[in-house]
C-alpha cells in the first residue's frame, strides 16, 4: 500500500488534581488510549515517576477552557463520564480532530496520588503516596456541592432523553420533534449557572442574545436537582461562537459539538465515522458523516465550506444507492454549507427527502433550538435501533477479516488485500479469473464484480450487491436461503470449467437489501477444476474432503448441510426446524 504520513493533532489534557495547569501533547491521530497514558506519565517525569501509566484512568471531556466548568465536571469525573478503552485510538473518539480551544482529555490519578510541580527556586513538594499524609498537609477545601442538598439527575435525564420514541413515518417523526420539553425533560442549573448563560449574551448585536425565556426551552432553575455532569456539553454547544469562513475542515469542531457530542451523549451505544478513507473507490458513494447503530448508518451527513455552491440535499440522495435499512421506512440524513445545518428524512431509492429541521448556528438561539431538536431526534434513534436486525460488519467503517483483507462497505463491496506484492497479484487475478467464469456459466444467487485494480501499491476488488448479513428469522427463511445456494451450485458445478466455493457458511450467505432472496459471496477459497486440497480451514466448518486432492461438488454440498444445521439450532429453534422440514 502506498504510505501516507501520520496525522499530528494537539490534544489539549488536565489532571484531575490540578484542573488549573492545562497541557497538551502533540500526538498520531492513531495512537491507542493506552498509549496515549505512557506520553502523559512521561510528560512529567519528576512530578508522575511513581505511577505506572496503566494506573492512570483517562475520560474524555471535550469541554470549553472554562476553570469552574471543568472543576465542575472534573470533582467526580469516574461517576459523570464514561471511561475510555484502552484498545481504542484516538481517531475513533474524534470524527475529524479534537475541537479548537477545548480541553479533551482528563487523566484520574490513582487514589492518594497527585502532581508535583515544583517551583525552580524552592525545593520540591514531597510525593505523597498515602492520602491520609497529603490531607494533613493541604488546606481543607469547601466543598462545592452538598450531596445531602443537591441530587445530580445528569444520568436519569440521559435515560429518559434515550428513550425509544416510535416513528414508523415522517410526520410522525415531525410531530414528536415539535413537542417542547416538558420541566421534568429539562436541566435543573442553580440560578447562577443560568444567570451566566445570559448575562455575556447581551450585548447590541441581536444574534448574540439569549433571552430567558428561550434558555428555559431547555434549562430549568433548581435548587435541589443539578444536571452538571451533563450541563457542560450543551454549555460548550451555546457559548463557543463557529467561524465565519473558512474551509470545510475548520467547520468540524462547530458541527461536532452541535450535533456529534449530544448524539453520543443519549445514544452511547452509536459510532460515528468521517469519510477520511484514503485510497477508496469512487464507488462506494461514503457520505462525508455516518452514525451508526448496530452498524447501521441511519444518520449520513454531507458538510461543506461557506462558499460551497454544491447542492448537498441531492449528493446525500445520490449515495444513497442501496437502502438495506428494512423495516425502516426512512433513514435520516443532514447536510451542512458552514454554519447553517438542515435534517431530513431519506426514504429508498429513487429517495425522497424531507426537511424536519434546519438552523444557522452563527446565533445562539438557533444553536439552543438545535439542541432541544436533536434530544428528540436521540429519542427516534433509540427506536430505529429497536427496530433494526444486528449487522455483523459495519457500514462505510473499514474493518479488516481474519487473513488481513481490509474491507469497505458502502453502496459496493471494497476488499483490499494488505499482503506482500506477489500474493496480492494472485488475489486479484485468482478473483478476477472466477467471477469472470461465473458470469460466463450465468450463475443465479452470487455476487458480480464490478471493478479492480492489480496495482501493488492499492490493490483491491469491488463487487456488488451490498446485502444484509444476518440470521434468517425463521424456519421459511432458512429454506428460502438454502435453496437459493443449491441453485448457484446446481450451475456452477457443471461443466465446462465447474467451479466449488469451498466455503459455505453463515457469513458467506447473504439476504438481498430488498429481502427477496439470499446470495453467496467470498469467493477467494473458490477453485476451479481439477482441485487441490487446502489444509488452511477450519475442520468443524469444512468438508474432510476439502483436504484432499480432486474434490468435488460434495464439499459444497457439505457445507449447506453445515450452514441448516448451525443455522437452525443456533439462531432459531426446534419448531424453525419442523417449520422448514415442512416445505
Amino acid at each position: 500500500m502506498s504510505q501516507f504520513p501520520p496525522q499530528l493533532w494537539t490534544v489539549f489534557c488536565v489532571l484531575n488534581d490540578t484542573i488549573k495547569n492545562p497541557f497538551y501533547l502533540k500526538v498520531e491521530a492513531s495512537i491507542r488510549v493506552a498509549d496515549l497514558k505512557e506520553k502523559i506519565v512521561k510528560k512529567f517525569p519528576q512530578g508522575l515517576g511513581h505511577i505506572i501509566p496503566d494506573e492512570l484512568t483517562l475520560y474524555q471531556l471535550d469541554i470549553v477552557n472554562d476553570r469552574n466548568s471543568v472543576k465542575d465536571v472534573v470533582q467526580n469525573v469516574s461517576e459523570s463520564l464514561p471511561r475510555l478503552d484502552e484498545t481504542k485510538a484516538l481517531s475513533k473518539l474524534y470524527p475529524s480532530s479534537p475541537p479548537e480551544g477545548m480541553i479533551h482529555i482528563v487523566a484520574q490519578l490513582p487514589p492518594g496520588n497527585y502532581l508535583v510541580l515544583p517551583h525552580h527556586d524552592a525545593p520540591a513538594k514531597p510525593r505523597f503516596t498515602d492520602k491520609s499524609q497529603a490531607d494533613e498537609t493541604r488546606p481543607h477545601k469547601r466543598r462545592r456541592l452538598d450531596p445531602g442538598r443537591v441530587v445530580d439527575i445528569s444520568g436519569k435525564l440521559v435515560r429518559r432523553w434515550s428513550q425509544p420514541v416510535a416513528a414508523p413515518d415522517p410526520a410522525t417523526l415531525l410531530a414528536n420533534l415539535q413537542r417542547p420539553l416538558t420541566e421534568e425533560e429539562k436541566i435543573p442549573v442553580s440560578q447562577s449557572n443560568f444567570d451566566h448563560l445570559i448575562t455575556p449574551f447581551i450585548s447590541d448585536a441581536p444574534a448574540l442574545e439569549l433571552p430567558a425565556e428561550k434558555l428555559r426551552t431547555l434549562f430549568r432553575v433548581s435548587d435541589t436537582e443539578t444536571g452538571y455532569h451533563i450541563k457542560y456539553m450543551f454549555d460548550s454547544a451555546i457559548l463557543k461562537q463557529p467561524p465565519i469562513t473558512g474551509t470545510k475542515e475548520a467547520f468540524h469542531g462547530i458541527w461536532d459539538i452541535n450535533i456529534t457530542a449530544i448524539l453520543q451523549l443519549i445514544v452511547p451505544k452509536g459510532v460515528f465515522i468521517r469519510n477520511s478513507i484514503y485510497n477508496a473507490c469512487t464507488g462506494l458513494n461514503i457520505p462525508d458523516y455516518g452514525f451508526l447503530i448496530k452498524n447501521h448508518c441511519v444518520l449520513r451527513g454531507e458538510e461543506e465550506s461557506p462558499d460551497s455552491r454544491e447542492n448537498l440535499r441531492a449528493r446525500l440522495t445520490d449515495k444513497l444507492r442501496v437502502y438495506a435499512y428494512h423495516p425502516l421506512s426512512f433513514i435520516l440524513g443532514y447536510y451542512a454549507i458552514g454554519t447553517k445545518v438542515q435534517f431530513v428524512t431519506m426514504t429508498s431509492p429513487p429517495s425522497e427527502t424531507e426537511l424536519i429541521f434546519g438552523h444557522d448556528l452563527t446565533q445562539r438561539m438557533e444553536r439552543l433550538d438545535n439542541l432541544v431538536h436533536l434530544i428528540r431526534l436521540c429519542g427516534v434513534i433509540s427506536w430505529m435501533e429497536t427496530q433494526l436486525p444486528n449487522r455483523a460488519n459495519p457500514e462505510f467503517d473499514p474493518f479488516l477479516l481474519e487473513d488481513g483483507t481490509q474491507m469497505i462497505i458502502g453502496a459496493v463491496v471494497q476488499k483490499q488485500f494488505m499482503r506482500p506484492r506477489r500474493e496480492v497479484i494472485h488475489c486479484v487475478t485468482h478473483l478476477v479469473d472466477i467471477y469472470n467464469v461465473l458470469a460466463q456459466k450465468q450463475v443465479p444467487n452470487v455476487d458480480t464484480l464490478v471493478e479492480f485494480n492489480v496495482d501493488v501499491n492499492h490493490p483491491y476488488v469491488v463487487t456488488e450487491p451490498v446485502g444484509i448479513d444476518q440470521f434468517p428469522e425463521s424456519g421459511t427463511e432458512l429454506f428460502n436461503a438454502a435453496v437459493c445456494v443449491l441453485e448457484a451450485l446446481q450451475v456452477m458445478h457443471a461443466g465446462p470449467s465447474p467451479v466449488y466455493h469451498r466455503d459455505i457458511r453463515k457469513p458467506n450467505i447473504i439476504k438481498r437489501p430488498d429481502g427477496d432472496g439470499w446470495f453467496l459471496i467470498d469467493w477467494s477459497d473458490a477453485s476451479l477444476g481439477p482441485t487441490t486440497g487446502v489444509t488452511h480451514m477450519s475442520r468443524e466448518e469444512h468438508s474432510p474432503k476439502v483436504r484432499e486432492d480432486n474434490h468435488g461438488g460434495e464439499v459444497d454440498v457439505w457445507g449447506v448441510g453445515y450452514y441448516l444445521k448451525t443455522m437452525a439450532y443456533k439462531a432459531l429453534d426446534r419448531a424453525a426446524v419442523k417449520e422448514m422440514g415442512k416445505k
